[in-house]
Formats: structure tokens, sequence, C-alpha cells
């Protein structure tokens, strides 16, 4: 249980800074794009088109990295064995349901719902 309080702090934590302020901590990466980039990254990637399939990849690894490091902190798999691609159509559905969030709002949104199970 102490686990998932710590999985939980950390996710609310980055979440905090997630709309970053032009002095405030900065969102690189992918996690930083708009739920409607991401869901269009994922239709040009279901048609096969190259520019898609080279984004989706950068989200892929993004969300590895993320994951990752998240993971490396708490000790513990913050994806519950999900596994990365578990996570990456879990975010497309959060982006689909609300296309104002970025991703790694999404993203938190997964994680943080993962660490409340038992």
């Amino acid at each position: 249980m102490q686990v998932h309080v710590k999985t939980a702090f950390l996710v609310s934590l980055c979440c905090i800074g997630a709309p970053a302020a032009a002095s405030g901590p900065v969102l690189h990466g992918y996690g930083g794009r708009t739920c409607v980039e991401y869901l269009e990254t994922w239709r040009r990637w279901e048609a096969g088109q190259d520019t898609g399939i080279l984004d989706f990849f950068g989200y892929e690894q993004w969300f590895a990295g993320f994951v990752s490091g998240l993971s490396l902190a708490t000790g513990e798999d913050v994806l519950r064995g999900a596994g990365v691609e578990g996570m990456m159509r879990r975010v497309h559905r959060y982006c689909e349901d609300d296309r104002k969030q970025d991703v790694f709002g999404a993203a938190s949104r997964y994680l943080q719902e993962l660490s409340e199970l038992p």
C-alpha cells in the first residue's frame, strides 16, 4: 500500500507542473503535445502513413521513458504489467474523451487509476 501511495504522490506531483507557465517547469517531448495531435498521429499510424508511423514510435518512446523514470523512482512497475502498448491505447481513449488535455495529463490520469487498484 505504501508503494502505491508513493506512486500516486509522484504522479500528482508531476501533474501540478503540467500546464507549464513561461517561468515554471517546462514539459519536453511528446508528452507536451495535445491530445488532438496524438489522435491525428494515431490516425496516420493506422493508415500506414510514414509520418504517422515515425511520430507513433516517438510517442511510444516518450511513454517508455516516462514510466521507466517513475518505476525507478518508486521501486515498482507503475504500469502493473499493462505494458506501454496498453498505456498508449488507454491514453488514446482518454484523449478521445477530452481533446483539450495534453498527452502528459492523459498518461498521468491512467497511472493514477492504476495506482488505485488493489
